[in-house]
């Protein structure tokens, strides 16, 4: 007579904050309430403390479920911590779902020191809900171990998406989570002047140098919303707005901003620089003393003229020195 397969029982981590839930969970130990062995508890000092990579890392590691709990609302000792817990929470929510693993794995909940049974009501729910699911498609991957917070981020999300086999669609415009942003760049006003590529400290906007033609373009993955691009650019042509693009963040996608055409040496016959930026250098008023003709020329042939206008002077004091 074969044997029964044992009965999944699934691995829940929950994050619990110092001051309320892990109290709670605390207090139902020792008021002899019966909830799950399979709680795996995490002590934090608030909510707000446990960000994405916490609880990727935890599914990551095996868990079937990960809960997050924090104080009552408006009743976290650290202000708002237990309410931007929840956005992320919330969000993570949608981007696991997207991603082909149910939002039922993740949840967040909300009690006092004093919920003892509450708490144990919660969790007990929670770990029913997991076992109908069944185990995590995540258990068993190979650890990421890149360092660097967003790479690492980006690669479980891949992962995720690789294993279930799910193309993410989700996106998510005017962000208030602001991890996740872009560069949107007003094509009347960029000049293609490239100010904005050599400060991104993170490269996510590049400049590709073609023979006729500069092209700009960003990737959204890389972006960190550090906004020096916005705050450099001479035209004030950028924006960083926050949205998150799941398809192109995970797959690293670039996108097109502005192609600019080059403007051809008037003495060699080489492409420079953007027309546009020596249209915009020709109206700005600090330009109006610098000969137009300067303007046409590119760099190496403006300093031929200026060694040759510089001989010129010498030869002629010279000649003056020697009368």
């Amino acid at each position: 007579m074969s044997e029964k397969p044992e009965a999944f029982e699934p691995v829940i981590v929950a994050f619990c904050c110092w001051w309320c839930s892990y109290g709670a969970a605390d207090l139902a130990g020792t008021s002899k309430l019966d909830y799950p062995t399979n709680v795996r508890i995490v002590r934090v000092p608030c909510s707000g403390r446990v960000g994405p990579m916490h609880v990727l890392h935890a599914f990551q590691r095996g868990a079937d479920g990960v809960i997050v709990a924090g104080c009552l609302k408006e009743q976290c000792h650290y202000v708002d911590g237990n309410l931007r817990s929840e956005k992320r929470v919330l969000i993570l929510k949608r981007i696991l779902e997207d991603l082909g693993l149910s939002e039922k794995r993740l949840e967040m909940i909300f009690v006092s020191a004093a919920m003892a049974p509450e708490f144990v009501r919660l969790v007990t729910d929670f770990s029913n809900q997991v076992r109908e699911l069944g185990p995590s498609p995540l258990r068993g991957i190979r650890a990421v171990t890149i360092i660097e917070k967003r790479e690492a981020l980006i690669e479980i999300l891949s992962t995720i998406s690789k294993i279930t086999s799910k193309e993410p669609s989700l996106m998510l415009p005017e962000l208030e989570y602001q991890i996740f942003g872009e560069p949107l760049i007003n094509e009347k006003k960029c000049t293609v002047c490239g100010s904005c590529v050599n400060v991104c400290p993170e490269g996510a906007i590049i400049l590709e140098e073609g023979r006729e033609k500069h092209i700009v373009k960003h990737y959204h993955s890389f972006c960190s919303v550090c906004k020096k691009c916005e705050e450099i650019c001479p035209e004030k042509a950028i924006k960083i707005i926050n949205i998150l693009d799941l398809r192109r963040l995970i797959a690293k996608i670039d996108k097109i901003d502005r192609v600019g055409n080059l403007t051809k040496c008037k003495i060699c016959g080489q492409f420079f620089a953007s027309e546009d930026l020596m249209l915009s250098l020709k109206n700005k008023e600090s330009m109006h003393r610098v000969s137009p003709d300067l303007l046409d020329i590119c760099e190496k042939c403006r300093r031929k003229t200026a060694l040759t206008h510089l001989e010129m002077l010498t030869s002629g004091v010279r000649t003056i020195s020697s009368l």
